[in-house]
């Protein structure tokens, strides 16, 4: 093989080289600009500022709310559908009653679904959504109340 043959082959691979990082490159950033927009942005572990009420809000829409210190007998969690609009910035909680029963019984009956509804059903409703450094903000479309939680 001559000079020039052993040349035009380092070229060859090295167009191929290039070419195969430039796919890589674009497919990478394509995956994190369809992530930004396809993303929830509530997802992880929320802790609300006021109480040991701790939120898990899963991709699968559904959030589990862990409830430590609420009863005497010990720490509860209920899993709640919820919705999330990164349009209009507006997460809706669901209460429901079977989950409801799933947690009394999970906690062996000594917490009753009426108990547990109580203080569930102050979570249920329509919150306006905004995060700011590691902070959640839900805001009651409402009433107005907020509730303020702090990422984990």
């Amino acid at each position: 093989m001559n000079s020039a043959q052993k040349e035009e082959k380092r070229n060859l691979l090295w167009k191929i080289l290039i070419a195969v990082s430039s796919i890589l490159l674009i497919a990478i950033a394509a995956y994190f600009i369809v992530q930004l927009f396809i993303a929830n942005p509530l997802e992880g572990e929320w802790s609300y500022e006021d109480s040991n009420l701790l939120m898990v809000i899963q991709d699968e829409d559904m959030v589990e709310i862990r409830l430590p210190d609420y009863f005497e007998t010990g720490s509860v969690t209920v899993s709640m559908p919820y919705e999330v609009d990164v349009n209009t910035k507006t997460f809706t909680l669901r209460m429901d009653e079977e989950a409801l029963a799933e947690a009394s019984k999970r906690a062996g009956g000594e917490v009753s679904v009426s108990e547990i509804r109580d203080v569930v059903a102050a979570l249920e409703g329509v919150y306006d959504y905004n995060i700011e450094q590691n902070q959640l903000t839900l805001t009651e479309r409402e009433y107005g109340e907020q509730l303020t939680f702090d990422k984990q």
